[in-house]
């Protein structure tokens, strides 16, 4: 039969060495990517470390230091240092309480650290408020950072009432902020309490009462039986008490009103009783005899002043 022939032209077969060339440049292309991948990855990862920390560095400790202590050591660690200043119960005044940043957190290279100098405790001076009143002395205290502790009002004999004479703080004392201050407030003087001096001498209780601050005053004299002329009858007002500064007024005796004894010998008993009582007088009947049955004599005598009311004795004979 007939013979079939292909007019394809022959491809040629690659020889084994081609092939080995061409895995070696397919290997050296995927070698190359990978490196560039890898730089790029690193370039990357210091990018990224210089972008989150490398750009950073940790804020030293200031603690305790001085203000140019603290400079030198910002310079050291390539920092700006600023300073404020707040008050502090333990570190000495001028030197570093705290910073901000804190001690060992971030700070960018470069950075600035605020660095806060002692002022020393923190104290405010008493406000000198005696002889202000309640309200006065309060605002002088708040404008102190100081505060309003209890008012106790009081009687006193030389400050003026509804003012200070007296802070359980001393004025001028240097004290915490906010520390309360108790004061006293004047009610004025004591009022004087009235006490009788009913039957005793008048100049006994002008002494009293002046010396207790009062103005003493006479409002009149009257015979009185019983009181002697010069003491007190009685005194307005009478009981309870007078404010200082006021006036206590007193009425006065002028002692008994004296009568003459009347004229009653060789009266009978009975006339000489109803002469005598008449005349203001209290009649004792003494017996000497019983004969007459009249007067002989009395006591006090005729004639001679007796006090009224007082009693005449009668002598029968």
């Amino acid at each position: 039969g007939m013979a079939y022939y292909d007019n394809r032209p022959e491809l040629p077969s690659p020889s084994a060495r081609q092939l080995r060339d061409r895995q070696a440049q397919r290997r050296r292309r995927g070698l190359l990517t990978l490196a560039i991948v890898l730089v790029l990855t690193a370039g990357l990862g210091v990018g990224g470390w210089w972008m989150f920390q490398g750009r950073f560095t940790e804020t030293p400790s200031f603690a305790d230091l001085s203000q140019d202590a603290a400079l030198a050591l910002a310079a050291e660690s390539g920092l700006t240092v600023d300073f404020d200043e707040d008050y502090s119960e333990t570190v000495g005044v001028g030197q570093v309480i705290r910073t901000n940043p804190v001690a060992g957190a971030p700070i960018l290279r470069g950075g600035t650290v605020i660095a806060y100098l002692s002022k020393g405790p923190e104290r405010y001076e008493m406000p000198d408020v005696i002889g202000m009143t309640a309200d006065e002395a309060e605002a002088a205290l708040e404008e102190n950072h100081l505060a309003l502790g209890e008012v106790i009002t009081s009687y006193h004999d030389t400050a003026r009432s509804g003012t200070v004479f007296h802070s359980s703080v001393e004025p001028g004392e240097r004290v915490k902020p906010q520390t309360k201050v108790n004061l006293s407030v004047s009610q004025g003087p004591a009022p004087v309490e009235v006490i009788s001096f009913k039957g005793k001498p008048f100049e006994q209780a002008k002494t009293h009462y002046e010396e207790a601050g009062l103005t003493v005053e006479i409002a009149g004299e009257k015979h009185h039986k019983t009181i002697p002329a010069g003491a007190v009858i009685s005194s307005k007002p009478g009981k309870g008490e007078v404010p200082r500064g006021g006036t206590i007024s007193f009425t006065l005796s002028k002692g008994p009103v004296m009568v003459k004894v009347p004229y009653v010998k060789y009266m009978s008993v009975e006339e000489a009783s109803k002469v005598l009582k008449q005349a203001g007088f209290k009649v004792k009947v003494s017996q000497i005899a019983n004969f007459l049955g009249l007067v002989a004599y009395t006591d006090p005598g005729s004639g001679k002043e007796a006090p009224e009311g007082s009693t005449v004795t009668i002598y029968i004979t």
